[in-house]
């Protein structure tokens, strides 16, 4: 049930509205990638709640989006790079917002996962209980 939910969801994500993201108290995104373990985790701990899912490897986030997440971030945007992918798509270094948001809309695949947008807020949930806070 939760896997179609997701596609079925996923075709309400196509247009990145940050006035959306933001100006609702109640919405809540989670950029999720249905391989990752981490990201099943914390679906499951969303269970029952109001969720938006994008899946971010099918549907890329845009540069804009990102560095809209980056501003919304409680910490430095190089939280978002997986190390292993930076390397896999040989990543600059270079960690100014903008160009890191340009390599990972590029290289979805290099996204950490999962992040989860919620009350004017986006949580890197690694581990997947911070989802709860």
């Amino acid at each position: 049930m939760i896997e179609s939910f997701i596609k079925t969801a996923n075709l309400f994500t196509l247009h990145f509205r940050p006035q959306i993201l933001m100006s609702d108290s109640s919405f809540q995104r989670l950029y999720h990638n249905p391989r990752c373990s981490k990201s099943r985790e914390a679906l499951t701990l969303l269970d029952g709640q109001t969720l938006d899912i994008k899946l971010y490897l099918e549907n890329p986030p845009s540069k804009e989006e990102l560095l809209h997440l980056f501003k919304h971030y409680d910490g430095p945007a190089s939280g978002f790079l997986r190390s292993k992918e930076a390397k896999e798509f040989a990543f600059d270094g270079n960690f100014e917002a903008a160009n890191l948001a340009s390599f990972l809309s590029a290289h979805p695949k290099a996204l950490q996962r999962p992040i989860l947008v919620r009350n004017n807020s986006v949580i890197i949930a690694r581990p997947p209980e911070l989802v709860r806070s």
